[in-house]
């Protein structure tokens, strides 16, 4: 049952962003300021750590997914995290009214048209796919490049049935905004490396001019997936002893919006439930039913997270901020050059902690020290990920991770479940995101002002509660959003009639109370009724069961059979024991009423 609203005070939920301070210095002379205060883990650790101790709930509101041929989508996707701790108060939340970290999970997926392709390797051996890639059609919500890009993916052998392949696009023109002619030295090397922008999806959190967001990626499988957005590729090559092989692989190009804010949300649903944990399968294999149930898109109330609202007064969308603590979308400060490290430290723009939180770590980054040294500082995509188990060193040296084993088997159940590989994608980020944010929770520097919580609270009932189930054969609407200049409406028919649920333990004995009760009220009648004279209160009733003890019984035998002289008589009830003389009314050691010796 719902408990009493709860007010808090000022909880941690997010890094903060720090305003550039041009008056401030660091000891290396530098400004400070201008970036978030955390420090980054590596995609080998992220992509290749163990599976979590529980997924965490979290809170939900979603729109209908574009429906195209040639696409797949998951539509508007806006998750919270709840800056809660602890995995039971999570489970027992009702309502929640304050800040919150959201996350934008959208991912849409589309059919590629690819040219100048080029495959080094042979079918032995893992090889790696070059070539420029473009989207084959355009939507609304896609941030698309001006034109194709260029894209170096790994794959395993081409004989795995199972070898699908997640290669991020080089996207750091996303980040790296500045004035100065990047053809200059030291740049003139790496000019490629920041000013290139694969595209990814807009921001539901910012404008769609003069703000970037999002990545670019490319999926691989050797065979042909199910769903929407793949395109086959076969072409002739010639492995490394001369023979002539023929190449055949599908790939889909994907964009998401890995983008995060802060904004006022109220969180609530209408029954608690336990936070999942690790299934497993009797032949020890990983099972993610229960949590693929949990991802699915559509209506939450039967998937076991929280509705999503904002709260009064609030939107999704904000103006770009550089101001400290903006709750963002961020805008990087124009007076300020991220390309000169000389201007901020190398440590920040190595560190990436220049984008959200979330963002940094879900972004593909390279592993290789020596690679992000040669490249002056931090860089997003060139990395690929490897989702099967034959994965090696020997191609692309510090841009190829393989996948831990429970992320690969959650990948295919996703990709099964939902013949999507929007859905599958967004699935992975959802469950990498939820992870290292509450990993990070302890660290988090920024807090809200004030939050109000409702939590249910337990109540022993037998057999259960009662539940009414009904509707009304009526067309109901499900869903009507105006967002982005679209209008979503979804009506579904229902056709319930009035059921009762009624617990039958419970009426059980709900019965054999009432008639329990009833037997005893009936009896008191009849006797009230019935009885016509009592003895109760009846002083000469009290002696008769005086008379009736044994100690009373014994004296009264012994006084018939004694002699008539007083001093005689006294000298047998002497000796038989009884000589005493008593007065009043005791209890013996057995609970019988006797005569109380005086």
């Amino acid at each position: 049952m719902p408990g009493y609203a709860v007010t808090a005070g000022s909880i941690p939920f997010n890094y903060g962003w720090t305003a550039l301070n041009q008056s401030a210095h660091n000891l290396n002379g530098n400004p400070v300021g201008g970036t978030y205060n955390y420090n980054t883990t590596s995609s080998l650790i992220v992509w290749g750590g163990n599976i979590p101790t529980i997924y965490p709930t979290f809170a939900e509101y979603n729109e209908p997914p574009q429906t195209r041929s040639g696409i797949a989508d998951t539509g508007v996707s806006l998750r919270a995290f709840l800056p809660i701790a602890s995995s039971s108060e999570r489970s027992q939340l009702k309502d929640y009214r304050g800040k919150a970290m959201v996350f934008d999970s959208r991912v849409t997926c589309v059919t590629p048209e690819v040219a100048q392709l080029e495959w080094i390797g042979d079918s032995d051996t893992r090889g790696v796919l070059h070539g420029i890639i473009q989207a084959s059609t355009t939507m609304p919500h896609i941030n698309l490049p001006s034109g194709p890009v260029s894209f170096h993916c790994s794959s395993s052998k081409l004989d795995n049935p199972r070898a699908y392949t997640l290669c991020e696009l080089n996207n750091n023109g996303m980040i790296y905004k500045t004035n100065s002619n990047v053809s200059d030295a030291p740049y003139a090397e790496s000019n490629e490396h920041f000013t290139t922008i694969s595209g990814g999806l807009y921001s539901q959190f910012g404008p769609r001019d003069g703000f970037r967001s999002g990545a670019a990626y490319v999926v691989m499988s050797n065979q042909l997936p199910v769903g929407e957005g793949w395109l086959n590729i076969t072409d002739r090559y010639f492995n490394n002893t001369g023979s002539e092989n023929y190449l055949n692989v599908y790939v889909t190009l994907c964009y998401a919006a890995l983008d995060t804010a802060d904004r006022r949300i109220n969180a609530h649903r209408d029954v608690n439930q336990t936070e999942l944990t690790p299934q497993g399968n009797p032949d020890k294999s990983f099972n993610f039913t229960q949590l693929l149930k949990q991802l699915r898109s559509g209506p939450v109330d039967d998937r076991g997270i929280m509705n999503l609202d904002l709260d009064d007064n609030e939107t999704w969308q904000h103006t770009v901020s550089s101001d400290t603590n903006s709750d963002g979308p961020i805008e990087l400060p124009s007076d300020i050059d991220y390309l000169d490290l000389s201007s901020i430290g190398y440590h920040n723009i190595n560190s990436g902690s220049i984008l959200p939180y979330l963002a940094t770590m879900l972004h593909l980054r390279p592993t290789d020290p020596n690679l992000i040294s040669s490249l002056n500082g931090f860089r997003i995509g060139d990395l690929d990920v490897l989702f099967d188990t034959e994965s090696d060193d020997t191609a692309r040296i510090g841009t190829v991770i393989g996948m831990q084993g429970w992320l690969r088997t959650l990948w295919f159940n996703a990709l099964e479940t939902s013949n999507s590989t929007a859905f599958a994608l967004q699935t992975i980020f959802t469950v990498l995101a939820g992870n290292y944010y509450y990993d990070a929770l302890p660290l988090f520097d920024k807090s809200t002002d004030e939050v109000i919580k409702t939590s249910f609270s337990s109540h022993l009932a037998p057999g259960g509660t009662y539940q009414w189930k009904y509707n009304l054969d009526k067309k109901v609407t499900l869903l009507n959003h105006t967002s982005l200049n679209q209008t979503y409406e979804i009506t579904k028919d229902f056709d319930y009639k009035w059921k009762l649920k009624c617990p039958p333990f419970f009426t059980i004995v709900a019965a054999i109370l009432v008639f329990h009760h009833s037997l005893v009220a009936m009896i008191f009648v009849w006797f009230w009724r019935g009885s016509r004279f009592s003895r109760l209160g009846d002083p000469w009733q009290a002696v008769a069961h005086v008379a009736s003890g044994n100690q009373t019984a014994r004296v009264l035998e012994s006084s018939m059979q004694m002699n008539t002289k007083r001093t005689a008589a006294y000298r047998e009830m002497e000796e038989a024991g009884l000589g005493r003389v008593c007065c009043g009314l005791t209890y013996d050691e057995h609970g019988n009423v006797i005569l109380k010796p005086r």
